[in-house]
This record gives C-alpha cells, structure tokens and sequence, in this order.
C-alpha cells in the first residue's frame, strides 16, 4: 500500500490474515476483476456503551489499484461497507486520510465524509 512500508513476507501475511478473520466485528471488503484482486478496504465494526449502544465502525487501509482508480471501484466498495455498517445500526463510520492528500479528501467528501465533524489525532511510538 505504502512504498516506504517495509516488505511483507507470506508467512506474517498468512498470520495477519488467519488474526484478522478471527476478531469480531473485523470485515474487509474486496473487489475484483476477473481473478484479480483490485480493490480493498478494511471495516470494523466497534462495541459501543453510548449512543444507546449503537455501535461505530472505523474504516481503514481504503486501496484500488493505480490501473483501476477513477472507475467506479473505490466508490462501490465504500459503499457496500458503509451500507452494511448502517445495516449494523452503527451511529458513525470514521477515517482518516493524510492532510496532504487533496485527492483522497475530495473522494472521500463524495463518498458522504464530512471533513469538518471531527478533529482526529494520531499518536505514534518514539523511535
């Protein structure tokens, strides 16, 4: 996804992959072309004693490969999982996106984000 990420061998994807499937509430969604994997976005789908109890989801890892991006794929694909997050009954869906990245922002706000609701903060491990 990231350039600057570090490789993944298959052995940690395979594990990733088994966690991953195995947490409740942790669904990712794909889209494919022919036998081709295009597309992928992760949802989860979170617990929640406010709101009544409605749950929240968190949106993450928003991807369409480079060949398929500007088709139709993100938007399709965010939807569905918006759809079956509303389908869940959760109350919100949250994401983030960098603050340079004028055209995810403008996808986003297309896909019904509103940019302006909340503040988010992002803390990370001294190195």
């Amino acid at each position: 996804m990231h350039r600057s990420d570090a490789p993944l061998s298959s052995e940690v994807a395979v594990s990733r992959w088994s966690e991953m499937m195995a947490m409740p509430g942790h669904l990712v969604f794909g889209v494919r072309s022919g036998a081709d994997l295009i597309g992928t976005c992760v949802l989860q789908i979170v617990p929640n004693l406010t709101r009544g109890g409605r749950p929240y989801g968190v949106m993450e890892n928003v991807v369409v490969h480079g060949d398929h991006q500007r088709r139709g794929v993100g938007t399709a694909m965010v939807g569905a999982a918006l759809d079956h997050a509303w389908s869940l009954g959760c109350y919100k869906v949250m994401l983030m996106t960098g603050v340079g990245n004028v055209s995810a922002q403008a996808f986003y706000a297309q896909a019904g984000f509103d940019e302006s609701a909340k503040r988010a903060y992002v803390a990370r491990p001294s190195s």
